[in-house]
């Protein structure tokens, strides 16, 4: 960060924690938010937890259309159309407080999205907030209330009921800078007066094209059409029960990134002595084995190189092939192989279709939720859904402009789940919660290689060669089940005073499988953990409006059977390799555990218009899943990967804030500390880069996790008042701050800190029609947006371990100005 733009967010935050001593009573107040974070309703300020809230108003005031967007405003949670080193919205990247997970997959995440309570399995990025009365960020582990996939934080969409009146929108949003548009429309009211009511949108967007590739194709336009039904039913006063449907297509073209090869830019030749740690955490220094970029990620001059063209013939490999494939004897068509299926495989044959670089995706969604009330204290509530979700892609492996990596990558998604609770609440001193959900997932990818064309690589002669590889990633399957009991209990100890004690009980049964899709997928034994969850709260509120609370929390994510197929290969020579390269590993991956340390401090002023947050965390990250690569060298020798645990600590500070100036005025601010660090993370590949071996190894110790900015924050000012008669106004300015960010676990790499700029001017008659001009990233500010190490395919040529490295990088998006209409009836 740097040091004025870093001093003026803290002096920011130091003058709105003190403005309750300075500032003289206003005649302004603050709406309430209310929340149900902990599946029940209650205000913002109240609740001893950090929660971001998102009213549809104040999304709508920001002008946000995705959750990578909606990310910035809020502290501690960072969204990216990059997952790992994937670029686009196939494996978009929910990361909290800083933890990056380095085995990235879908079941995988550190944070999850729900939609009304109701897990949502991947493609976050695709839905959008038309059909969205609220957006909570609830940072923490949340698996008491949210189950799985909850380790570091949730994310919830509550959705819109339909209403008791006949009433609709009609919106429509437009950008010429780069061809950018929204469009949607609802319509809702009673079908039976007081009973039944229903809902029915529909919506399209696009983000455009903003760069052209050094080959002259588009890139980025990403687009996403969606059609929403609710219904909300109401037989008795009592009972209410809302049933809703998705389907949503996602039509996106090539995607936007770049290869920041570093043998091209970087500016640590081979040779280069660098110090690192090895397996055993003994400092030690080598010369870099190739080159390297040492600091801030080139930016100025650096071309989008990625391939969006795929007419592309590769020569013959020469290496025969598994059975039932036929020798490589034959030019490889790659346009027949991705687009045509020519290896014949049947789950590129189950998802939609592509012609060229790009990714589509079909979703449906169905989902029932009910709430009964019993009686005066007891009220049983409980959900069900069942998505289904396939999909496609096809990219450039390593996104240079060269003839290296072509990759398909279809998926499919299936899941189904159901929950059932009871809640007791007399209104007295104790209030209880009991329940238990049930979790089902089916699912198949390979998001990194699942039929893949190679030119120059992995092949062991004189020449670049090229070789298929139809979907030969042995985790491209997995079978996972939870089940959850789960229950609190919150006792008043005092009028100020309470304790609450929450918990689940867990089972997660792992099942994944080894093989080929086309010779034959084994599955593997499964992996069974059985973990209790617990979250200890006390909270304190010795003024109105006021909260202080502290809590513990645990966090899980299951583990795994992916290291007994590579296990089962394996020489006795070369485990012993293995266990000196990458220390003592199992066949099975044991849990990833999450012990979490939080204090609050909430507070709402109405009379000064003043509402803020201050949040402070200490977390022990143990088991942490690496996926290390390993070369070994005895008995004939090969490469094998596995995953390997590891430890970090992180901590970090949260701040928000709201202050009602006058009744014109409003400010908005966050601030973001974050500081996630490895605490024993032994990559032994790493060890290559240094001139060490795998006997060697390396260990990430001391450095900070990638792909979260240490420091991050936003400032926000709006100004509103009368125009003339019917008619209002409103000017928005908000400036969005992102700190620098590692690009790996060496931290020797990153991407510099850059802040950008918002303007909105709107105009809203009679609270019903608005018109707004907006202009996005106000003054052009260029660089990288995030980043991630990866391996340089622009030297066509037979392999020589270690590859050539560099970055996958995206872009900051560029300036957009447009304009926006609204009509409510």
């Amino acid at each position: 960060m740097t040091r004025s733009i870093r001093s003026t967010l803290i002096a920011s935050t130091m003058l709105s924690l003190a403005w309750p001593v300075t500032v003289q009573a206003q005649d302004t107040r603050l709406e309430e938010i209310v929340v149900t974070s902990r599946k029940r309703e209650e205000s913002l300020i109240n609740v001893p937890l950090a929660v971001t809230a998102f009213p549809v108003e104040k999304i709508q005031a920001m002008g946000v259309q995705n959750l990578a967007e909606l990310s910035k405003f809020s502290p501690g949670l960072s969204v990216a159309n990059q997952g790992s080193t994937f670029i686009g919205r196939l494996q978009s990247g929910i990361r909290f407080r800083g933890m990056n997970p380095t085995v990235f997959t879908p079941s995988n995440q550190v944070g999850a999205l729900f939609v009304d309570g109701i897990y949502f399995l991947a493609g976050a990025q695709s839905v959008g907030f038309d059909d969205i009365a609220r957006v909570e960020v609830i940072r923490g582990p949340q698996a008491a209330y949210f189950g799985r996939s909850t380790f570091g934080g949730a994310i919830n969409y509550i959705t819109k009921d339909p209403g008791d009146e006949i009433s609709g929108k009609i919106e429509a949003e437009y950008s010429p800078s780069y061809d950018t548009y929204a469009g949607s429309a609802s319509v809702e009211g009673p079908l039976v007066a007081d009973r039944l009511n229903a809902r029915l949108s529909v919506s399209q967007r696009q983000k455009g094209d903003q760069y052209t590739a050094t080959d002259g194709g588009k890139l980025g336009r990403e687009r996403t059409t969606s059609i929403n039904g609710t219904m909300l039913f109401k037989p008795t006063d009592d009972l209410r029960i809302k049933l809703r449907g998705t389907y949503a297509k996602d039509n996106d073209g090539p995607a936007l990134g770049t290869l920041v090869s570093y043998t091209r830019f970087g500016n640590c030749p081979a040779g280069t002595v660098k110090s690192y740690l090895d397996a055993a955490g003994n400092p030690r220094s080598g010369g870099l084995q190739v080159p390297w970029h040492c600091g801030a990620l080139p930016h100025k001059g650096v071309p989008i190189t990625t391939n969006t063209r795929l007419d592309v013939i590769l020569p013959p490999a020469i290496t025969p092939q598994r059975p039932p494939l036929p020798a490589a004897t034959v030019p490889l068509d790659v346009r027949a192989a991705l687009v045509g299926n020519s290896f014949g495989s049947p789950l590129l044959a189950s998802v939609p279709s592509l012609d060229g670089f790009g990714i589509r995706r079909n979703f449906q969604r169905y989902s029932a939720v009910f709430d009964w009330t019993l009686s005066d204290a007891f009220t049983l509530s409980g959900n069900a859904a069942y998505n289904d979700q396939e999909g496609n892609a096809i990219r450039d492996g390593d996104y240079s402009d060269t003839t290296s990596v072509y990759i398909g990558a279809p998926a499919t998604f299936e899941d189904y789940s159901g929950e059932l609770r009871l809640t007791y609440d007399e209104g007295q001193k104790l209030r209880a919660l009991a329940g238990v959900n049930y979790y089902n997932q089916d699912t198949a990818y390979a998001f990194a290689n699942a039929v893949e064309a190679t030119f120059g690589f992995r092949i062991p002669a004189t020449g670049p060669l090229s070789r298929p590889n139809p979907l030969q990633n042995p985790s491209s399957a997995d079978e996972i089940s939870t089940t959850g009991v789960f229950g609190s209990i919150e006792y008043d100890i005092l009028e100020q005073l309470t304790a609450t004690f929450e918990g689940r009980y867990q089972v997660d049964k792992v099942g994944r499988f080894s093989g080929s899709e086309l010779i034959g997928l084994t599955r593997e034994p499964t992996y069974t953990s059985k973990e209790f969850l617990p979250r200890g709260i006390l909270t304190w509120r010795p003024i109105e409006d006021m909260t202080i609370y502290a809590q513990y929390a645990k966090g899980t994510l299951p583990g795994d059977n992916t290291n007994l197929a590579v296990f089962r290969t394996l020489t006795p020579g070369q485990r012993e390799e293995v266990q000196q390269g990458l220390g003592t590993i199992g066949e099975f991956i044991d849990s990833e555990i999450l012990h979490s340390y939080e204090v609050g401090l909430k507070q709402s002023l109405p009379d000064m218009g003043l509402r803020y947050s201050l949040v402070g965390y200490y977390m022990d990250w143990k088991n942490q899943k690496a996926a290390a690569t390993i070369f070994l060298t005895r008995d004939q020798g090969r490469t094998v990967g596995f995953r390997v645990p590891g430890t970090a600590r992180i901590k970090g500070l949260e701040f928000e804030g709201e202050f009602a100036a006058t009744e014109n005025f409003t400010m908005n601010g966050t601030l973001n500390y974050t500081n996630a660090q490895y605490r024993d993370f032994k990559l032994a590949a790493n060890a290559a880069f240094f001139s060490g071996t795998a006997l060697t190894g390396y260990t990430a110790k001391g450095n900070t996790q990638p792909r979260f900015p240490g420091w991050s924050g936003t400032l926000s000012a709006t100004w509103d008042d009368e125009l003339m008669a019917d008619w209002t106004y409103y000017v928005r300015g908000d400036a969005i701050y992102t700190g620098k960010q590692y690009t790996d676990e060496t931290n020797l790499t990153w991407v510099s800190d850059y802040t950008t700029f918002n303007l909105r001017v709107g105009f809203v008659r009679n609270e019903a029609m608005t018109v707004e001009v907006f202009a996005t990233n106000l003054f052009d500010q260029d660089g990288w947006a995030s980043a991630a190490f990866t391996f340089d395919g622009s030297l066509a040529q037979a392999i020589t371990l270690p590859l050539q490295r560099g970055a996958a990088a995206v872009p900051i998006d560029k300036r957009s100005i447009g304009a926006r209409v609204s009509y409510a009836f």
